[in-house]
């Protein structure tokens, strides 16, 4: 099956691009709900959530997941999207942000 999942996406199959829009959506709805909550900084929601699936990238893509061994990576899965995570939140004083524009 994990082949299959990297066919689909070297050869960027309509199916796995679409599953990709889906996370992206589903990311950016998160980010919604952050804002409106303020547990998030407004902030451009398209940029922030492409920006945010692009830093944990690592997670989903099959090709990045069969790439490297996880005895390589010291973090883990829940380092890396609180890592991410913490993007979106208010930034501490005189740390710079994504604001939005």
């Amino acid at each position: 099956m994990f082949d299959l999942v990297v066919l689909a996406a070297d050869g960027s199959w309509p199916s796995f691009r679409d599953h990709l829009k889906r996370l992206e959506a589903h990311v950016r709805e998160l980010v919604c709900a952050g804002i409106a909550t303020e547990e998030f900084v407004p902030r451009n929601v398209d940029a922030a959530a492409s920006c945010f699936c692009a830093s944990i990238i690592s997670l989903w893509d099959p090709r990045i997941i069969g790439a490297l061994p996880w005895s390589h990576c010291e973090l883990s899965a829940h380092e890396l999207a609180s890592f991410a995570v913490a993007a979106l939140r208010p930034s501490s004083p005189g740390v710079e942000s994504m604001a939005a524009e």
